[in-house]
C-alpha cells in the first residue's frame, strides 16, 4: 500500500515543471523551489593566512545540505556587507 502511495507521489512530481524541483545527481536529493532563506559559512581552502570568512545565502535548507562545504549559521539571509 505504501509503495503505491509513493508511486503516485512520484508521478505527480514528475509532472511538475523543471523550475519547481531540482535534482542533485550525486546525492539524489530533490529540493523544492521554495524561498525560505538560510545563511551558511562556506569552508574555503587557503594558500596563505588569514582566510576570509565567506557567507552565502541559500534559498532553503535543502540546497544548503547539498553543498558539503557549507555549514549552517542561522535562518534568514546573511548580512550584506
Amino acid at each position: 500500500m505504501i509503495k503505491y502511495k509513493l508511486l503516485i507521489l512520484l508521478i505527480l512530481f514528475t509532472g511538475c515543471e523543471n523550475n519547481n524541483i531540482n535534482i542533485n545527481k550525486t546525492k539524489n536529493i530533490i529540493c523544492p523551489q521554495v524561498y525560505a532563506p538560510v545563511c551558511a559559512k562556506i569552508l574555503v581552502e587557503c594558500i596563505k593566512a588569514p582566510c576570509p570568512k565567506i557567507q552565502q545565502t541559500f534559498s532553503n535548507s535543502c540546497f544548503l545540505k547539498k553543498n558539503p562545504r557549507a555549514k549552517f549559521l542561522h535562518n534568514g539571509e546573511c548580512a550584506k556587507k
